[in-house]
């Protein structure tokens, strides 16, 4: 008898039916798993043998042969464990029913019990689309793929739990849904925790940081150590806005796919912050791997990459930085396939004006020379400082610390403006386009469409291109962050005070 069990393997951000086919026969015993599978499959012979006989059944003597089909497709991890062990059963008469509606996805220890796995709600949502109608995977991971409405969950303590289900002894319950209803109580995740209003002073950096999450701008900071860049940006993550269900389920998706996510946290709703550190690769940052896991820009994913000290990351690094900062996805192409990450993050930097931190420092004097001066600045390439909005030098306010005044605006202030700001964007964009744009991603005919620019606007313009040689894109990321400045007035146009601060940003002090 041949027992067909439906399982899905992962791809990236998708995955694809899996078709497990158990056949058992007279002969010598042996246990042989044909269809590509990686190492970890391979070697669910042994998981899977234990756990039957752990859990009170007969691992069938003879020849076992499970093919998995596709068999032109690589199958990798530990989710097929389910589905073989379910297929043995039924194929050695131990177990029957209609298992042709249902997917079958999760890791078994030796004893037979269930084990946690990344990727739950990427299941989820393929089984979906492929109409299965259930979905039998490990109960820990039951909450995760509730989030997805449309198939039902059967959450699976062990093989024994599993197989009395179908013997109609013990019936599986779905877990209580976690769906969209139910967005407004699930708990944050990555909020950032320094409110803005803790920092004295640097209101010019402030106000680029309230412009920067307003439109989804990238931003760089300059100064000497201690002026403050690290507290900035990490109070970025507190003024930006709360994730919509459909970003919330897609940086969801992400975060399971890189066994980030925490069980208590089984939905992410805030802008996710990632800060690597300047030591880490380039396969790191940008994704890769012998798996194709997804890096730093696509775990930053609507929400914040930061870089500090960017100029110490290597340059091969750094380079590679260009098209995901334009296309907002990242391409990763190997022998194993092809797969494509988002990578929509604003990216907040952080660098010293030079090698030992103090030029045009007013209190400390600078030690460099020339040709360090030269070649410090040489460390990030023209190419990505271009593909950034927004440039500001932070000076030191240290004796501001000891003075009795107000700190300013809190971070739920300024939230509550960008959340406006954005709306307004939403708006505009849903009737021009169809659909939500940034201002940061703003194509020149889109951008075109937004606003019209009077003969004065493009008089400073071209004075700003003969002075600073802009190129095409330098000047579409002008007026991208002139119209978000607009839109924090509430203006429909942009007028020469957008413009002429959004070219005090784009160039900042030292240049």
């Amino acid at each position: 008898m041949v027992s067909k069990i439906n399982a899905i393997s992962l791809f990236g951000l998708d995955g694809f039916k899996v078709e497990v086919e158990v056949d058992i026969h007279l002969g010598l015993p042996a246990f042989h798993i044909i269809g590509l599978p990686d190492k970890a499959l391979q070697e669910a012979t042994f998981r899977v043998s234990s756990a039957i006989k752990n859990s009170g059944f007969k691992m069938p003597t003879g020849k076992i042969l499970v093919n998995l089909a596709p068999a032109d497709l690589v199958k990798t991890g530990t989710g097929f464990d389910f589905a073989i062990a379910i297929g043995i059963l039924n194929a050695s008469k131990q177990i029957s029913g209609n298992f042709n509606d249902s997917v079958f996805w999760g890791e078994l220890s030796l004893d037979g019990t269930a084990k946690n796995m990344c990727g739950a709600l990427v299941i989820a949502q393929v089984a979906r689309n492929l109409k299965f109608k259930n979905l039998f995977l490990p109960k820990i991971n039951a909450r995760e793929a509730g989030n997805l409405a449309g198939i039902d969950i059967k959450p699976v303590k062990s093989l024994s739990q599993m197989a009395l289900h179908y013997k109609g002894i013990e019936i599986l319950s779905n877990p209580v849904n976690m769906c969209e209803d139910n967005h407004e109580n699930i708990t944050n995740y990555n909020l950032g925790t320094d409110d803005i209003s803790n920092i004295k002073g640097q209101f010019i950096a402030k106000r680029a940081l309230e412009i920067a999450a307003s439109g989804s701008h990238n931003l760089l900071m300059s100064g000497s150590p201690g002026a403050g860049k690290t507290m900035l940006s990490k109070a970025f993550a507190t003024i930006l806005p709360r994730l919509n269900f459909e970003d919330s389920l897609e940086v969801t998706k992400i975060h399971s796919i890189a066994g980030l996510l925490q069980r208590e946290t089984p939905m992410i709703k805030n802008s996710p912050f990632r800060s690597p550190h300047h030591t880490s690769s380039k396969i790191a940052i940008i994704g890769g791997g012998v798996n194709l896991k997804p890096g730093e820009i696509t775990l930053a994913h609507k929400g914040v990459l930061f870089l500090d000290e960017m100029n110490q990351f290597s340059t091969d690094t750094l380079e590679s930085l260009r098209q995901p900062l334009e296309d907002k996805t990242v391409s990763l192409v190997r022998i194993k396939g092809s797969v494509i990450y988002p990578a929509d993050f604003i990216l907040i930097a952080a660098i010293n004006p030079c090698k030992c931190g103090y030029y045009m420092d007013e209190k400390h004097p600078c030690i460099c020379s020339p040709k360090d001066l030269i070649n410090y600045k040489k460390k990030i390439s023209g190419p990505i400082l271009d593909r950034i909005d927004i440039k500001i030098h932070i000076k030191s306010s240290g004796s501001i610390l000891m003075e009795n005044k107000m700190n300013g605006e809190t971070s739920s202030v300024i939230k509550a403006r960008v959340e406006r700001c954005r709306e307004y964007q939403n708006q505009r964009s849903q009737s021009l386009f169809g659909k939500n744009i940034a201002n940061a991603i703003l194509t020149q005919g889109q951008l075109l469409k937004t606003t019209a620019l009077d003969t004065k606007i493009k008089s400073i313009i071209e004075r700003a291109i003969d002075k600073y040689y802009l190129s095409s894109r330098g000047i579409i990321r002008i007026l991208r962050t002139a119209r978000t400045i607009a839109d924090m007035e509430g203006k429909e146009t942009i007028d020469i005070n957008h413009i002429t601060e959004s070219l005090s940003y784009r160039f900042s002090e030292g240049e």
